[in-house]
């Protein structure tokens, strides 16, 4: 957003400096993995002098590269089913309704 003629605002600033010398944040997470799993990564950031974390995002980067994001449909709910005729004659609605206030309707699998 520009403050003033020609002028850039801080955030925008901010946002474009980073960009440029590829600094980047991050968001701490937490994960649960299997003990053999856990070990071999920890095993391979020791042999790569790197750490568990580092590993992780690599992984996860190498993931999605071979899973490139694909373009989402907007989704929509599907045709609702004719859920049939209305099984109580319309003179007994008023009863049927005061029935099933005080809990006393029948289910037609009485």
């Amino acid at each position: 957003m520009n403050t003033a003629a020609g002028s850039v605002s801080p955030q925008k600033s901010l946002s474009l400096f980073l960009k440029r010398y590829n600094i980047y944040s991050v968001i701490r997470t937490q994960i649960q993995l299997p003990d053999h799993l856990y070990y071999r990564l920890k095993r391979l950031a020791e042999k790569e002098e790197t750490s568990l974390a580092e590993i992780v995002r690599r992984a996860a980067q190498l993931l999605l590269e071979i899973y490139p994001e694909q373009a989402v449909e907007s989704w929509q709910p599907p045709e609702p089913a004719d859920p049939g005729g209305f099984r109580i004659p319309e003179p007994d609605w008023k009863i049927a309704a005061h029935d099933i206030e005080i809990g006393e309707a029948k289910t037609g699998m009485d």
